[in-house]
């Protein structure tokens, strides 16, 4: 026994452990890996041989079973052989047309006419042609066969038949039809012989391929010609044969005595097959019997018992599956007229044996199948010993009839709903209507859409419950396969030593035959044991745990068939008083044994079965409509596996759904199976491959996109206060709850155990891919949106981040193996590049802060703020949903009005010290730019005007008033006026940007001291170094000497110590500029004579005073220029030393001067508002003189 098991070498299993990728190759047949099992040494050439040389009349059926196994095996070849043909004709017809029309011709081109393409023509067609004639001579020798089978008198007459014999005729009955009807379904073989022949210019060989291509686009070719020869038989032949097969038929249909759907289909094809047979010979016999006057014809006509059954057949099975998809309307099959019945045979019509099952039926059905199996397989795995029960050898034969049925059950759904006729589109045009492969491209597309959309909801729990019952068997089919081996050899045994013993003590007559059965199957320790007694004992059972002989198994139970069948030696009566040997109690034996062992075969062939059972590849294969459309393949939105996924995503919220995500994609694993291993075509493994790695990365894109927008949204409204939320809800915005589906989408992300085309898929690293990707878009959305908006958006940007942040982490709780939000981050930022301060951001900020900061925003002090003048767009609702994006505009905008410290501190969250200082420095080198357009500017407003004297003191408030502003208003109009306000403006403003920084800059300096001191447990206060054992001790010396190094903790640098650094360094350049110009200075030699003063503090004066009147008439200074003027002011002043000038020379001050002691000014209401205006500038102008007064003192150092 063991020299027949092929055991690897010592080398070879070596070289697996050497090798990166385990030796499976990416063709394994499952998705659950099968178990191996070993062929028992029995099971071979002996067994076959033995089983024909006994010399008993069960050997003859066996050699019938033999030849029609044979016959069944041709007609599969060249099933394979036709269905895998793809056509070359559409192709090279287009090629060719495409050519006439560039050449305006409808003639054949020159180069298509030559001897070579002739050649090449007949040399492309001689395989089609000689598949045409194996189909030919198929049929031919099919009927021969079943001809002379049928004619074989002493075959039927003596009962020389059995079960298994009649159901493989059925089955070759069966793959006939198939194969008649897939030559006419897959237009390629005829299309292309078609076409080539026009190129051939071979007469003869013309009319070769068109006798044949003629027959063969005949409807039913090959089941005509089997009925011709059989209408040589005689009429009683026929007649014996139509009520012997038509009673098996019929059994097996209404009892569902049979394992897998194509049995089924095979008797209804058999009963189609008698129909015509019966019909043939009867139109014969009628023919011949119509000169006699008396006729007495031997075929009656069909009763309405047998018609009624066919139409209910046609009503349960409105198509018959032939192949794959292949399944034409069942009715179209039976003789024309079968089915009209007059008014009296429908009122006597019987009552139905088979009714119409609906999805939830089917459904019902598989589901409690797969709650028995698992049960007693549980029982099983429980029990310690191996049980001998009968239960799971009944079970498993109707689970796998479910199965295999729900299965055939869903593909004639779909082919029924691809074939219906579709609603035409109302942009059509009657050219499109007529476009044959245009509707039929849309007939496809349209089925497997919309039409099958309303039983997808009962499909998808189908398929997910064939699937599980499926891994149940094979995840358990070591211990399924030894309990149905224990009961079958012990039920065996028990009937070859007990009941055969009592059958021969009952009628020794029938000794010589089971003798032969009981030698076969059963196991004696003895000849003597062997030997039948003289009288009758149960003999206790003695027999090793082993597997029965198949072949034997089948010889036994074809050679008690034949002897109770009708005609049998054993069932005849030698005379009118006389009895059958086997008959009565004798009788009931045998027939028990032979119910009880009918799916013996099939159980000891287990795992083929439940591949042949549970195969889905009918559900994915499409040839037939390829063929149609004239196409190559379709898009993959329309296959089967991806739409029952989607729509298992889709409602993922359904519980029952939720699982079954990845089951339909088994598809692929049994299609890519039959395609490399049963139909032998590489292509087509290659095409399912494909699209099952596009429908496996679609899939698991969505799953990440359905899974990141509820589970963003869920942190989203996690984040909102309660206030919040009680506003949006009761301004009915807010649809999303914080009972939102996200947390169970968790469930969908950490479905991992996928295996497609036999290989395990890693289907969290697909999801992850595709979040990265998500994270990676929306970051480059905030960023854009950073970059297009400036530091006003950066608090709105920060709190995004956040939130995505937090997104991220949820996920990752799901064990997605995404990359770190950092890395992520990092990238969009372009922060990753070793040893480079650089960033995106950094760029685009440094660009924003000397343009548009400094030109389109206002300063306002107290506390500093730069306010735009026009509120900019943020376009929150390109980045969300419509409304998300309502609801995140509506709690994140009041942040984006303008820029304080808290939007650069949130803006230095993202950049580094180093990037933080090269922000500063893009920022202070513009105002070297700057300042030379103000000096230019300024020396020529300084040429045009000239200080006036004060009025006296005697003067009222009203007359100083009227004094200044009688000299100086002619200038209010003045374009210069205008452009020195802008100028002054953008250089205030990069001061105050620069105090902002600083501000933000110790705050974030602040807080990364605060989280070291928790870290380290110090305080933040102390000035020595922090000694933290459960720390620093925790590593090695080399660590723990460090610790002195580490500037967090220590205390920082106190105000007194070190200026801001920002600050100083553009008061610094600032002061430089204004020390290397002599524009500013004051160059009078009389103070007091203010009409010579020309310095900076006697024109701003007068620049003061026009700010203040532009102010009170047009009220559009301050938000025109902002307070970041009075900044610029008060540094020039500083740099210049002229602030006690200043002071002395102000023209708003002396006005206030006069305002102090005139009570009666505050009765004009223009001069009132120039005062309070004054008030504010000055109070600014000396708020920022006192800021800026420590940094010029130290630089006049």
């Amino acid at each position: 026994m063991l020299d027949d098991i092929n055991v690897p070498s010592q080398l070879q299993i070596d070289s697996w452990n050497s090798i990166n990728l385990s030796p499976v190759v990416d063709t394994a047949p499952r998705v659950v890996p099968l178990p191996v099992f070993i062929t028992p040494s029995s099971e071979g050439y002996y067994d076959r041989v033995t089983t024909m040389k006994t010399g008993i009349d069960g050997s003859k059926v066996i050699k019938k079973i033999r030849e029609v196994e044979s016959n069944i095996s041709l007609a599969n070849d060249l099933l394979k052989e036709c269905y895998c043909r793809r056509s070359i004709s559409h192709a090279l017809l287009s090629y060719i047309e495409s050519v006439k029309k560039q050449r305006g011709t409808n003639t054949m081109p020159q180069e298509f006419q030559t001897p070579e393409v002739a050649n090449i023509a007949k040399k492309m067609a001689d395989p089609i042609l000689e598949v045409f004639k194996a189909i030919k001579l198929n049929a031919d020798q099919t009927a021969e066969w079943f001809f002379f089978t049928l004619s074989d008198d002493e075959l039927w007459s003596n009962g020389i038949y059995n079960d298994t014999l009649l159901n493989g005729m059925c089955t070759l009955i069966y793959k006939v039809m198939a194969l008649e009807n897939v030559v006419i379904y897959k237009l390629a073989l005829i299309d292309d012989i078609s076409m080539l022949l026009k190129f051939t210019n071979d007469p003869q060989y013309a009319q070769e391929v068109t006798v044949l291509r003629s027959w063969m686009s005949n409807f039913g070719a090959m089941t005509n010609t089997i009925v011709e020869r059989l209408s040589a038989l005689k009429a009683q032949q026929v007649q014996f044969i139509f009520d012997l097969l038509y009673e098996y038929v019929h059994k097996k249909i209404i009892k569902e005595n049979y394992v897998t759907a194509e049995s089924k289909y095979s008797y209804i094809a058999t009963l189609i097959f008698l129909i015509k047979v019966y019909t043939k010979a009867q139109e014969i016999e009628a023919a011949s019997l119509k000169e006699v006057k008396k006729p007495k014809p031997v075929l009656k006509p069909l009763s309405l018992d047998v018609r009624f059954f066919c139409h209910n057949v046609c009503e349960v099975h409105k198509s018959i599956v032939l192949m794959y998809e292949i399944a034409p309307e069942l009715s179209q099959f039976f003789p024309y007229k079968f089915f009209d019945f007059t008014q009296k045979e429908l009122r006597d019509r019987p009552a139905p044996h088979l009714k119409v099952k609906s999805e939830q039926d089917v459904l019902d059905e598989v589901r409690d199948s797969f709650d028995e199996t698992s049960a007693f397989v549980s029982y099983l795995l429980s029990s310690e010993r191996v049980s001998k029960e009968s239960k799971l050898a009944d079970l498993l034969p109707t689970v796998l009839r479910k199965v295999s049925c729900a299965i055939c059950f869903i593909a004639e759904k779909i082919e029924n709903r691809r074939l219906a006729v579709p609603p035409i589109p109302k942009d059509w045009t009657p050219e499109d209507i007529r476009d044959k492969i245009k509707f039929s491209r849309y007939q496809y597309e349209y089925g497997m859409n919309e039409g099958i959309y309303n039983i997808l909801p009962r499909i998808l729990p189908l398929i997910m419950s064939i699937r599980i019952t499926k891994e149940v068997l094979q995840e358990h089919i070591e211990v399924i396969s030894q309990q149905l081996a224990a009961y079958m050899q012990e039920y065996i045994q028990e009937f070859c030593v007990n009941k055969i013993a009592y059958l021969v003590s009952k009628e020794p007559k029938l000794s010589d035959d089971l003798m032969v059965i009981r030698t076969l199957l059963g196991y004696f320790t003895s000849d003597d044991s062997l030997k039948f007694q003289k009288k009758y004992k149960h003999e206790t059972l003695n027999y090793p745990s082993t597997i029965p002989s198949l072949q034997f198994l089948d010889l036994a139970r074809a050679q008690l068939q034949l002897m109770i069948n009708p005609g049998s030696k054993y069932t005849k009566k030698k005379g009118l008083l006389s009895s059958a040997i086997i008959s009565g109690e004798i009788l009931d034996t045998i027939q028990e044994f032979l119910a009880k062992t009918i799916f013996f075969p099939e159980l000891l062939r287990l795992p083929e079965i439940l591949d042949v059972a549970f195969d889905q590849s009918r559900l994915f294969f499409k040839e037939h409509w390829l063929d149609i459309c004239k196409v190559s393949y379709f898009k993959v939105s329309s296959s089967l596996p991806y739409i029952l996924s989607n729509f298992a995503l889709v409602n993922y919220n359904q519980t029952e759904l939720t699982g079954a995500i990845f089951y339909p994609l088994s598809i692929y694993d049994d299609a890519a199976h039959v395609a490399l291993y049963d139909l032998k075509s590489k292509m087509l493994y290659d095409e399912i491959k494909a699209e099952a790695e596009i429908c496996l990365v679609s899939i698991t894109r969505i799953i990440a996109n359905q899974s990141f927008t509820p589970i963003r949204e869920f942190i989203t409204v996690k984040s909102f206060s309660g206030n919040i939320l009680k506003e949006l809800r009761n301004e009915r915005l807010l649809k999303i709850t914080q009972n939102s589906p996200a947390v169970r989408l968790g469930v969908l992300l950490q479905q991992n155990q996928l295996f497609v085309l036999g290989c395990q898929i890693e289907t969290k690293v697909l999801i992850a891919n595709r979040l990265n990707e998500l994270f990676v878009d929306f970051l480059k959305g905030f960023l854009k949106l950073a970059n297009d908006n400036g530091p006003i958006i950066m608090i709105a940007f920060d709190r995004l981040v956040d939130l995505l942040r937090q997104t991220h982490q949820m996920i990752a709780g799901f064990e997605i193996p995404m990359s770190p939000f950092n890395d992520l981050f990092n990238n969009v930022m372009a922060m990753d590049t070793p040893n480079s301060l650089q960033s995106e951001m950094l760029v685009q900020m440094a660009q924003y802060m000397t343009g548009p900061l400094l030109t389109d925003y206002f300063l306002m002090t107290t506390p500093f703020r730069l306010i735009p003048r026009v509120q900019p767009k943020i376009d929150f609702h390109s980045l969300f949903h419509q409304n998300e994006g309502v609801i995140i505009e509506r709690v994140l905008r009041p942040t984006a009005t303008f820029v304080s410290i808290e939007s650069f501190r949130a803006l230095f969250k993202y950049l580094d010290d180093g990037a933080i200082a090269m922000l500063h420095m893009q920022l202070y080198s513009s105002i070297r730019e700057i300042m030379n357009d103000f000096i230019s500017i300024y020396t020529s407003f300084r040429d045009h005007i000239t200080r006036i004297r004060d009025p006296p003191l005697s003067a009222s408030c009203h007359q100083a008033y009227d004094r200044f502003y009688g000299a100086y208003n002619m200038f209010l109009t003045s374009p210069q006026l205008n452009k020195l306000f802008e100028v002054m403006s953008q250089i205030g403003e990069i001061f105050a940007i620069s105090e902002m920084m600083d501000d933000a800059f110790n705050l974030k300096l602040t807080s990364e001291k605060m989280i070291s001191a928790y870290v380290t447990s110090r305080s933040p206060l102390s000035e020595e170094v922090a000694e933290v054992p459960e720390l620093f001790d925790s590593f090695d010396q080399q660590f723990r000497d460090t610790a002195n190094y580490f500037a967090t903790l220590k205390e920082m640098p106190t105000v007194k110590q070190v200026l801001p650094p920002f600050t100083f360094l553009t008061t610094e350049e600032f002061v430089r500029i204004v020390n290397e110009t002599d524009v500013f200075n004051e160059t009078s030699g009389s103070l007091t004579n203010f009409q010579s003063l020309k310095g900076f503090a006697a024109m701003f004066s007068i620049i003061e005073f026009l700010y203040s009147i532009m102010e009170v008439n047009t009220g559009n200074a301050m938000t025109n220029y902002g307070e970041s003027v009075l900044i610029c002011a008060a540094n020039l002043l500083a740099a210049t030393k002229q602030v006690d000038l200043y002071r002395v020379v102000s023209i708003t001050g002396r006005i206030l001067t006069h305002a102090e002691a005139d009570f009666n000014h505050s009765s004009n209401k223009n001069l009132a508002d120039f005062l309070s205006i004054s008030k504010l500038l000055r109070s600014s102008l000396f708020i920022a003189l006192t800021s800026s007064y420590p940094f010029h003192e130290e630089l006049s150092r």
